[in-house]
């Protein structure tokens, strides 16, 4: 078997490319089996980077050698739990930032491999998994709902410790500490115990819980099935399976009801705006201000460096995520899509907005000395860590609250430009741009109801060149 190494632009070594010399099992020709394998991140030694080359190396080998030979394309005792768990535990492999989605995969596995523990690969259909999509329609759980009856802010007075401080004896994170401070929030059952636990507070004390029986969402079961699905998918590709039965050419899934967006209008948002302008708080101002703008999405807001923003020509550069995960935490990663790397133009208003913010800022770092040593994050902890995107909610919902404002979540602010920007007669091709999406028809399915309201006015606007405005 042959390695290859593999070179960014600058020289540095980022992945091997093997190769296995073999033979087509049906052809008997010769055959190259290659894989790509991207040297990890947190591998930096160059004995650690060959013991994990050696381990990939000698596994790949031994399944190319079986493809090879044959014996690899049909395991008649082949269990479907087994295949689903295998592929799922290579996710990372596949795509190493693809972190949301092996947790996503794990999580709708506890579904569906309770379901199918008993049966082989080839043992699938239609039937079977018809009756596994009606049992997912009808699934339900008690949800447990934690209400703040009072605000815990008194227990952390008595100890005299700030809230940063608090939250991490804990282990939560202060966004959820303060949460838990305000009365009528709901927070989560196992925050309210831990914190219980911590000041060893009967939870009756200051939470209020109560349980109700509730069907899973359209959307839960749905990503539920699209997983069944992909894992399927797999396995006929790798011949397997005959067919995918879980595809809706076999089978019936319960339809999902698109939701009407939530949105500003055209009165509201300049509304919202005009009290963002007065906000005292930049670090809020900054990050609702990146949404109602530009429609940025709260990943990549949290992932905004400085040097991403040209104030001389007031452009902004997309190029990178930050997503969260409780297994793996706060992590970087590349952009959606390929066209949600991009660069767009900034409003004037978001431009000096920003410049306000980085004054403040440059004054947070010299303060905050080496915890923000080195750091080019627009938006940082205390700590100098990344913040976490989910904190964006939080935030947009505060500054909502405080100003009167409808309560609409943070990527309704994205509905909201997109619509106004459609509204206002700027390009459908320009919008889809500045949003990211990887082609019009996208932004175009998203949001018909602009583009419609858009063909109205075009209507009368025609009529009146014609016919006068009589």
């Amino acid at each position: 078997m042959h390695r290859q190494k593999r070179f960014d632009k600058k020289g540095k070594l980022i992945s091997y490319r093997l190769i296995y010399s073999g033979k087509d099992p049906i052809t008997q020709k010769h055959k190259n089996y290659t894989m790509t394998w991207k040297i990890p991140k947190n591998l930096t030694l160059k004995a650690d980077i060959k013991h994990e080359l050696d381990i990939v190396s000698t596994a790949f080998e031994e399944k190319a050698r079986k493809q090879s030979q044959g014996s690899d394309s049909i395991d008649e005792n082949m269990r479907f739990i087994d295949f689903a768990n295998d592929w799922c535990d290579k996710i990372l492999v596949r795509n190493e930032e693809a972190y949301k989605y092996r947790t996503m995969a794990k999580n709708c596995l506890k579904v569906i491999n309770p379901y199918f523990e008993k049966y082989l690969l080839k043992q699938l259909t239609p039937n079977i998994i018809q009756d596994f999509y009606d049992y997912l329609s009808t699934r339900t759980y008690l949800k447990t709902i934690v209400i703040v009856k009072k605000s815990i802010n008194e227990l952390i007075d008595k100890q005299n410790l700030k809230k940063v401080k608090v939250a991490e004896i804990i282990g939560i994170n202060r966004l959820t500490l303060r949460l838990a401070s305000q009365v009528g929030q709901q927070i989560n059952i196992n925050t309210a115990k831990a914190i219980c636990r911590y000041f060893k507070m009967p939870i009756a004390n200051y939470f209020d819980i109560t349980k109700q029986e509730v069907k899973y969402s359209k959307d839960t079961n749905l990503g539920i099935k699209t997983i069944l699905t992909v894992i399927l998918s797999e396995a006929k590709r790798r011949g397997l399976i005959e067919q995918n039965y879980a595809k809706s050419e076999f089978t019936k899934f319960e339809k999902r009801k698109r939701k009407r967006k939530q949105i500003y209008d055209e009165n509201e948002a300049r509304e919202f705006v005009l009290c963002l302008k007065q906000e005292k708080n930049l670090k809020i101002k900054a990050i609702v201000s990146c949404a109602i703008f530009l429609g940025l999405r709260e990943c990549e807001i949290a992932a905004l460096d400085w040097s991403d923003i040209d104030f001389e020509n007031n452009r902004l550069s997309i190029i990178k995520d930050l997503v969260y995960t409780s297994e793996f935490g706060i992590k970087e990663k590349s952009t959606k899509t390929n066209e949600s790397y991009r660069t767009i133009g900034v409003p004037i208003a978001l431009a000096q907005i920003l410049a306000e913010y980085k004054v403040w800022w440059d004054e947070q770092k010299s303060s905050h000395g080496d915890l923000w040593y080195e750091q080019d994050k627009l938006f940082l902890q205390d700590n100098g860590k990344p913040i976490n995107p989910q904190s964006i909610y939080y935030w947009v919902t505060k500054f909502e609250r405080v100003n009167g404002l409808k309560h609409i979540p943070p990527h309704s602010l994205r509905h909201t430009a997109t619509t106004l920007m459609l509204d206002c007669g700027i390009p459908l091709k320009t919008v889809s741009k500045i949003l990211g999406h990887a082609n019009e028809s996208t932004t175009l399915g998203i949001y018909a109801h602009s583009t419609k309201t858009q063909e109205q006015q075009a209507s009368i606007t025609y009529n009146n060149y014609l016919c006068g405005n009589n």
